[in-house]
């Protein structure tokens, strides 16, 4: 079988970048990991909500197969402005029905599962304990 050295050249470079935007996500989630305010201080919200319907959304993210969008019923609200109900683009899908502690960022909000941006509320000591000293308030209707 014989390649197309074009095809080589194009497929090479477009390796090339997608290391180089792991690179900077896998760099920005080891600096993260285990630092809360870290990762608080990046985060445009903050919230307790409990888990609706996950769907793939055919986007690809520097450091994931697929990006999935995941409905949340919010419960309470640390940090930013999120209605009852935020749709949250993430690297992994989220358990319907479950409650997660979730930091996000962006005007259409991001989380990392994989790099403990959101994990499920029970699970969450560390986080809960860091903002147990920050106001809360439940989201507006």
């Amino acid at each position: 079988m014989r390649i197309d050295s074009r095809w080589f050249v194009v497929l090479f470079v477009v390796s090339v970048a997608n290391v180089e935007l792991s690179a900077d996500a896998l760099r920005q989630c080891v600096d993260g990991r285990g630092n809360t305010a870290f990762t608080y201080g990046r985060s445009s919200v903050v919230f307790q909500g409990t888990a609706g319907k996950s769907r793939a959304t055919g986007e690809i993210c520097a450091d994931c197969t697929n990006q999935v969008l995941t409905t949340f019923r919010v419960e309470r609200i640390w940090k930013g402005e999120v209605k009852r109900d935020v749709e949250v683009l993430s690297d992994n899908s989220f358990e319907t029905g479950r409650s997660y502690l979730v930091f996000a960022a962006g005007e259409r909000p991001q989380t990392s599962v994989e790099c403990g941006w959101s994990e499920i509320y029970a699970y969450a000591r560390r986080k809960r304990d860091f903002l147990s000293g920050r106001p809360s308030r439940p989201p507006e209707p």
